[in-house]
């Protein structure tokens, strides 16, 4: 690490904000770069309206990015600030994330966008927290969706990485690059073809991916704290397709609303539509029978519990809430399954208590 000066070190805080510098004497840091994951902006501002195609959309984004194509990386209770925000889309109904990445794809300012659940309402932004991770805060009942560009292989799902500030996955570790960026990182695990990468540890001080076959779904256990890294979850990796959901929890919903579905009109109805959805891994559904007189609604999450926490609750009378459980079954088929057990032999001898096991 070069030495620096206090000038230069202020310009270092400026960037990285407050994450952790290792400095002995005089002010010595590791400073990351990142390698033009964004380029240049063009004054163009393209159609604003539903009926731009996907294909046309990334089209456009390809402009933007100097390598690869557009994607979102969304951080569920975090918003960007100093970005210079623009309302970008809003609606009543919420639900309105294809809106969101839509329009924010077709216009070459928009480099991600604030998403706001309490108001139902998207800001784009034109920075992002690459080069200044002080900028990213928590922010309750928003998440941030960050435009990364990625060169590896892609999915249809509207956000291709979920983001979780200093925490990380320790369990099943195959593969640490070192000297990369994060969108390097969440490029690597995308692209990976040796095994399945579900998600990928980035910290951000040594510069270091770790790729990793579990994520913290299957391996709840291994989802720790650890500060100056991002847990990065990879939603084109294969999910599980046999998930139970848990008990209902009566007269409250979820605000993190992703997704309206119009069609379901009965609870039963709402749970399939998000074991069906395909634009997002859908982890929880809430259904609203009495939202507006004679029109039900179902509201379809990303998020869940685990993501969003137990503050993230609005109290509405009739409102019914699950979330998804896909592993309880690979549990309950785990346990099953015969289980050697050890012999335990337990003897006396010379006063003495021996006990062995075999």
């Amino acid at each position: 690490s070069p030495d620096l000066n206090v000038a230069q070190t202020n310009q270092i805080f400026a960037l990285i904000g407050n994450r952790p510098l290792a400095a002995q004497g005089k002010f010595s840091v590791l400073l990351f770069l990142h390698n033009s994951v964004m380029g240049t902006f063009h004054t163009w501002t393209g159609p604003d309206d539903k009926t731009t195609t996907r294909s046309a959309r990334f089209a456009i984004a390809e402009r933007r990015c100097e390598s690869g194509k557009l994607h979102f990386e969304k951080t569920t209770g975090y918003e960007l600030i100093r970005g210079n925000p623009t309302r970008l889309f809003s609606d009543r109904d919420g639900g309105i994330i294809a809106d969101c990445t839509g329009r924010c794809e077709s216009d070459n300012r928009c480099l991600g966008f604030n998403m706001d659940y309490n108001r139902n309402e998207c800001q784009s932004v034109t920075s992002t927290s690459e080069n200044n991770l002080f900028n990213l805060r928590p922010s309750s009942g928003v998440s941030y969706f960050e435009g990364i560009c990625l060169n590896g292989r892609s999915c249809s799902a509207l956000w291709t990485f979920e983001r979780f500030i200093d925490k990380e996955l320790r369990t099943n570790i195959r593969d640490t690059i070192r000297d990369v960026t994060k969108t390097q990182c969440e490029d690597l695990c995308l692209g990976e073809n040796r095994f399945e990468c579900r998600s990928a540890s980035y910290d951000h001080l040594l510069k270091e991916c770790h790729l990793s076959v579990e994520d913290r779904h299957t391996s709840p256990e291994s989802f720790v704290a650890k500060q100056g890294t991002d847990y990065l979850e990879n939603q084109c990796s294969s999910k599980e397709s046999r998930c139970d959901y848990t008990e209902q929890l009566r007269d409250q919903y979820l605000i993190y609303t992703d997704k309206v579905v119009e069609d379901a009109f009965s609870d039963s109805q709402c749970r399939s539509a998000c074991t069906q959805e395909s634009d997002f891994f859908c982890r929880s559904y809430t259904f609203r029978s009495t939202s507006r007189p004679g029109t039900p609604q179902c509201l379809l999450s990303g998020d869940s519990t685990l993501s969003a926490g137990r503050n993230a609750f609005q109290i509405e009378g009739g409102a019914l809430y699950s979330e998804k459980n896909c592993f309880a079954q690979r549990r309950s088929d785990s346990s099953s399954r015969p289980v050697a057990r050890p012999q335990v032999r337990v003897f006396n001898f010379n006063s003495f208590l021996y006990i062995l096991i075999f």
